[in-house]
């Protein structure tokens, strides 16, 4: 086997183990800003992101002569976003999901040698050989992998959580933004709610305990006085997650109603805020946003 061959392989491989370890273990929020701000679902965009990932990296693997020129593509496009996460600050670059925390500098400079090698080897030169497949079994097994992102869905709905379905690496996506304008009873946040949580009207409050922006907005409504029912849930800290504890203190009152979300791998930006009039939610607004207009 000749060495541009070996080395092409080999990126395929790099490739695949990120593909797989995101497939078992990742969730959207492993996920580049850049991917999740595009006009899709974010369960999807992590579904296509492994798809283009088993499919780049299998052709490598297993038509070096054919998938040295994707391979390169694909990991040029990711020097690119880690080159963002690099100035952007962010810790870990959720290559390889949740199962292995690795510095977008580290990753930089592993993506830059395998594209670096793909360049000097000069892969273009390749001829096939002996040791890849039929072009036939090759697209049988390369459709076969594409479905796998769709198998092996770890998404799991709300009502799953709360009935203890779904398996222990799901994660759930809130779409905030979908509540907006429907009834509170129709939305994915309902089947989260205690039975005297299911207002008619008021505010629902999700909070994470190591997110800043939640204790600013939980102070604010503290200093208020509460004109509404008022219910705070509280979004579980993952394990292993070591971010300082920033929410001190809670509003209180007869009012306040209070209560924990299930442990669970929740893809939501905290804080949440929820307005309800009439059993329809009038407001529903995440993240800075929710500061911004408060």
């Amino acid at each position: 086997m000749r060495l541009p061959a070996i080395i092409t392989r080999l990126v395929g491989l790099w490739i695949l183990a990120g593909a797989f370890l995101k497939l078992l273990y990742g969730t959207p929020a492993d996920l580049p800003d850049v991917i999740l701000k595009l006009p899709l679902r974010a369960g999807l965009l992590l579904q296509l992101a492994i798809a283009v990932e088993l499919l780049v990296g299998g052709l490598a693997l297993l038509r070096p002569s054919r998938g040295w020129l994707p391979a390169k593509v694909l990991t040029g496009i990711f020097l690119v976003v880690l080159i963002t996460q690099v100035v952007g600050g962010e810790e870990s670059c959720g290559c390889f999901g949740t199962a292995v925390t690795i510095s977008p500098l580290v990753m930089l400079i592993i993506d830059g040698i395998a594209f670096a090698l793909l360049v000097l080897v000069r892969p273009w030169r390749l001829e096939r050989d002996k040791g890849e497949l039929p072009w036939a079994l090759t697209a049988l097994l390369l459709l076969g992998s594409l479905t796998l992102p769709w198998i092996l869905d770890r998404e799991a709905t709300t009502e799953d959580v709360v009935t203890g379905g779904g398996s222990a690496d799901a994660w759930i996506e809130l779409d905030v933004a979908s509540w907006r304008g429907q009834p509170l009873e129709e939305t994915s946040l309902y089947p989260l709610l205690q039975p005297e949580q299911r207002l008619e009207e008021g505010v629902i409050i999700l909070w994470s305990a190591t997110c800043p922006v939640c204790a600013e907005h939980l102070e604010n409504l503290a200093l208020g006085e509460l004109s509404h029912l008022l219910v705070l849930l509280e979004l579980p800290v993952e394990a292993g997650d070591t971010s300082d504890v920033h929410v001190r203190s809670l509003p209180t009152g007869p009012g306040v109603q209070t209560s924990k979300l299930p442990a669970a791998k929740w893809f939501v930006t905290a804080p949440v805020h929820v307005e309800v009039k009439g059993g329809k939610v009038i407001k529903a607004l995440e993240g800075d946003a929710v500061v911004e207009r408060h």
